[in-house]
């Protein structure tokens, strides 16, 4: 659970203010407003890199500015917009690295560990690049072996950066379909940003609007009105 408390999001300047606000896990959170609204800015803060200029945000009941940063890996899994992949990494290795959090300092991996990878690797079908550099593979791929390194993480909160912005149609549903889906099992709670409004609505169990004139930050529940909602949010 993640719990905003009047916080104002933004560097030396206020992007954008929230009042209180409860995001309960077992649910699929997508965020949305247009370029320049605070969207990373938000994720960033949630994970401790960026104070807030105002207020608290508690993860679990924690204020995750008070955490080590082993501990807030151990809370929160991210996955960036982008990855590029680096030449000496597996899709295999690339996953695992989710499981850094619990093993010792030598990164030994324990045979339940090795159990996890391979559950998330059939469970994303990627079988069989699952030995290819991290390189190798289209960025479509890539982008789905990241959201499995997360996976391995085993983390109860999961913020997405754009996941699905290299995916075309069919993938894009596929991974929104599997979070929503992961939500709900695993009783996570999945936070996605994106642009892909329209899509992403389909799976939604709310909706965190940034208005970038007002500097503010809405919520929205099903059922939604996709034309008012991002009337508002672009207006």
């Amino acid at each position: 659970m993640i719990e905003l408390k009047n916080i104002s999001v933004g560097f030396k300047e206020e992007l954008f203010t929230s009042k209180e606000l409860v995001l309960s896990k077992g649910s699929m959170i997508v965020l949305v407003g247009p370029n320049g609204s605070g969207k990373t800015t938000l994720f960033n803060t949630i994970l401790g890199q960026v104070q807030p200029l105002a207020g608290q945000i508690t993860v679990n009941g924690r204020d995750i500015n008070s955490l080590k940063i082993h501990d807030r890996s151990s809370l929160i899994g991210f996955v960036p917009s982008r990855f590029t992949g680096v030449d000496h990494l597996s899709v295999r290795e690339l996953i695992a690295m989710g499981r850094a959090p619990y093993t010792n300092m030598l990164n030994r991996l324990k045979p339940e560990d090795h159990e996890i990878i391979d559950r998330v690797i059939q469970e994303l079908e990627l079988e069989h690049i699952q030995f290819k550099s991290s390189t190798e593979i289209s960025d479509g791929e890539r982008q789905i072996a990241m959201i499995g390194k997360v996976l391995a993480q085993k983390t109860s909160v999961i913020l997405l950066d754009e996941p699905t912005a290299f995916l075309d149609y069919s993938n894009r549903n596929k991974v929104l379909k599997l979070l929503k889906e992961l939500s709900e099992r695993d009783d996570k709670l999945i936070i996605v940003s994106s642009h892909d409004i329209e899509l992403c609505l389909k799976y939604a169990d709310k909706v965190l609007a940034i208005n970038k004139d007002e500097k503010r930050m809405m919520t929205f529940a099903p059922p939604y009105d996709n034309e008012k909602l991002i009337d508002q949010i672009f207006e």
